[in-house]
């Protein structure tokens, strides 16, 4: 009987566990894995990357999993990844490849239900504010980014990720 009631109890956890998940990822339509489309974006200065494919998933606490993958303009492996909220709180990087000692963090902002804003820093200094905007279908994600490269020599971009 107790194992019975056992099973009951974690079959309704699970399923609830289930519901928690879709319903964060129907009311947050940013929430997928999405591929930047490097012919439909343009990046200046160039060169723009090989590939990026973006990942991003609900976290604990109503934050947000961002984890990106892909090849930079040398060929070079890149993966990043954080994880933070919409409250403007600047939240730490994990800049794993390439290697860097530069600390970068990023702050989110919710603008609407199909936008939000991000502000980069690296080692406490803006370097990019990046708006992101889903498409009223949500097959399509576009992120303009303005601000200033490593050289200090300004920078523009607007990515276009599509929904894998």
């Amino acid at each position: 009987m107790r194992s019975r009631f056992t099973a009951v109890v974690g079959t309704v956890v699970a399923v609830l566990s289930v519901a928690g998940v879709l319903l964060a990822q129907s009311q947050d339509p940013w929430i997928g894995t999405w591929k930047l489309n490097v012919s439909k974006s343009k990046f200046s200065p160039g060169p723009p990357p090989k590939s990026n494919t973006l990942k991003i998933e609900a976290a604990a606490g109503g934050a947000l999993k961002h984890t990106f993958d892909g090849v930079n303009a040398e060929g070079q492996t890149t993966h990043s990844d954080r994880v933070g909220k919409f409250d403007g709180v600047e939240i730490p990087v994990q800049n794993v490849l390439p290697a860097t000692t530069n600390k970068s963090t990023s702050a989110f902002r919710r603008l609407d239900a199909h936008s939000f804003e991000v502000i980069s820093r690296v080692n406490g200094k803006v370097t990019t504010t990046n708006r992101v905007v889903i498409s009223a279908d949500g097959k399509t994600m576009t992120q303009t980014s303005s601000g200033n490269n490593a050289q200090g020599q300004p920078t523009s971009s607007t990515q276009i990720y599509e929904r894998q």
